[in-house]
């Protein structure tokens, strides 16, 4: 059977709006990152730059492939609609930063992840394309999403919870902030109870 705990978190910024979808149960948007959302501009952004932290459970691992950055453009008349899945990997030299600790628990970690060379060139033609159509007096909605599609345990835990904090940085010389904290993996939709939940393969 295919786990997929958890589903999309959409953010719609000064691209338009902020809104959430898909996640359930006692998750919140920190009132500062929903100011913050509200400034963030997604198609000026450098994709070679975008960082996106978890703060997880120790003995939850997270691996390329397991989370996404989701675009999606649409035009009001329809004509053109954008959609791109782009997949982050962990690695490089990122390093985590003093607001990824706050409230930090001692059986917790922090995974920074990336886009690719070839998926920020993605994300730079889907840029181009929400640009050109723009230039064109084209109005349309976009957005940019954060999905977590899979995960595993290193070992076996047993409790009622696993929760995910979410965290974005679209430049280095800004802070990450977070998006979306408590996320209850049990929670979401097609989840299985923590007995059964994947291990990872050694």
């Amino acid at each position: 059977m295919e786990i997929n705990p958890a589903r999309r978190i959409t953010l719609i910024s000064a691209f338009i709006l902020l809104t959430t979808l898909g996640f359930s149960g006692c998750t919140s948007i920190p009132i500062m990152s929903m100011y913050k959302l509200s400034q963030m501009n997604p198609m000026e952004a450098n994709p070679l730059n975008i960082r996106i932290a978890l703060r997880t459970l120790d003995q939850l691992e997270l691996k390329k492939g397991d989370v996404t950055l989701d675009l999606s453009y649409l035009t009001e008349d329809g004509k053109i609609d954008l959609q791109e899945n782009l997949t982050v990997e962990v690695g490089g030299n990122d390093i985590a930063t003093k607001e990824l600790f706050d409230g930090m628990e001692n059986d917790e970690s922090i995974t920074i992840m990336h886009l690719s060379e070839e998926d920020a060139m993605k994300m730079r033609r889907f840029q181009n394309h929400v640009r050109n159509s723009k230039s064109n007096g084209e109005e349309g909605k976009g957005s940019l999403g954060v999905s977590i599609t899979g995960n595993c345990l290193k070992t076996p835990i047993s409790g009622d919870e696993l929760l995910v904090d979410i965290f974005i940085q679209l430049d280095p010389t800004e802070s990450y902030f977070a998006i979306l904290n408590n996320l209850d993996l049990l929670e979401q939709e097609e989840a299985v109870a923590l007995k059964d939940w994947p291990i990872c393969e050694q």
